[in-house]
């Protein structure tokens, strides 16, 4: 169930922390299910929002259900440790927003005057009294609070690039799908005949030639090595007329409405196999891992493709 938590208090360090925690008493109800640890963030009824003292007193932890999402050290004559993790509900990404003021990609300034990423993902690698984190931050104790990169650590993240068995699996499937896409260019000239050049094709974000059901089918079975049929070959060579016409129509644009500009063999077949690619789910995986380095440079970072998944 998704709740708002913007009417919960903000506890995004120990000081605050303390302070919601001795100025709130225990909870009596008669269920009983508040421990001398624990208060609530709301109220006796909202026994998932609550903060936990850990050790008597060493760290405080703000509580979402079951799932500490933050973790605040007191602080020490060298510094201040905080612990975060993050989670894809709803609920959680607000509470991370409203109540501990984290987010699954933070920068930070560290003690050597470099600006980083911080990731914290859903994956946790730092587990401690009972709990799972998947960042471990230590903070020196200037009034800016900078990140000691040596003493501080994050889950393992990475990219995903094209590897050698990615490469062989698109150039088995290429080698599967190539008789048909060299009978739908043995069949230009009748296209070229009726050729629909229509500026709608190309509108921004359409997405390119838009696949039917048949089609689709078509491309799986070939894709597979499966014999296609009449049916499924008619359905290509349909979709391979569309995509003509998608290329002649980019062809006409581009060259400024130069309509003896053709579309050749090499466009078509080149338009049919990124169709292909886009529909076929084991042309497009990058099975091969790259970590990253910990706390990268915060512009450095790909914050589209980094992913905890090795």
């Amino acid at each position: 169930m998704f709740s708002s938590t913007q009417n919960l208090p903000t506890i995004n360090d120990f000081e605050s922390a303390h302070e919601w925690f001795t100025k709130t008493p225990k909870p009596v109800t008669r269920k009983g299910q508040w421990n001398d640890n624990q208060r609530p963030l709301k109220d006796t009824r909202s026994w998932h929002y609550r903060i936990e003292q850990g050790r008597g007193g060493e760290y405080y932890d703000v509580v979402l259900y079951t799932t500490a999402m933050a973790r605040f050290y007191a602080p020490t004559p060298d510094g201040r440790r905080v612990m975060y993790t993050a989670h894809n509900s709803n609920t959680s990404k607000q509470f991370m927003r409203n109540v501990t003021r984290h987010s699954t990609l933070m920068h930070m300034d560290t003690t050597d005057n470099q600006t980083v990423a911080v990731p914290v993902s859903y994956k946790d690698s730092i587990y401690e009294d009972g709990h799972g984190f998947s960042a471990s931050l230590w903070f020196d104790n200037s009034p800016h609070k900078r990140l000691v990169v040596e003493q501080s650590a994050h889950t393992p993240m990475y990219v995903h690039k094209v590897g050698k068995s990615d490469k062989e699996t698109r150039n088995h499937i290429k080698a599967l799908c190539e008789p048909y896409i060299t009978l739908a260019c043995l069949r230009m000239g009748d296209w070229r005949r009726d050729e629909y050049v229509n500026q709608d094709l190309i509108e921004p974000f359409r997405g390119g030639v838009n696949t039917l059901f048949s089609e689709r089918e078509a491309i799986r079975r070939m894709t597979e090595g499966k014999e296609l049929g009449q049916e499924f070959i008619n359905a290509f060579m349909k979709l391979a007329e569309k995509v003509y016409d998608y290329e002649a129509t980019k062809l006409y644009y581009k060259a400024n409405y130069d309509s003896e500009k053709p579309v050749t063999e090499k466009v078509l077949a080149d338009g049919l196999w990124r169709v292909i690619v886009r529909e076929t789910y084991a042309l497009k995986r990058k099975s091969a891992a790259w970590p990253l380095p910990q706390f990268m440079n915060i512009m450095a970072f790909p914050r589209t493709t980094a992913t905890p998944f090795a």
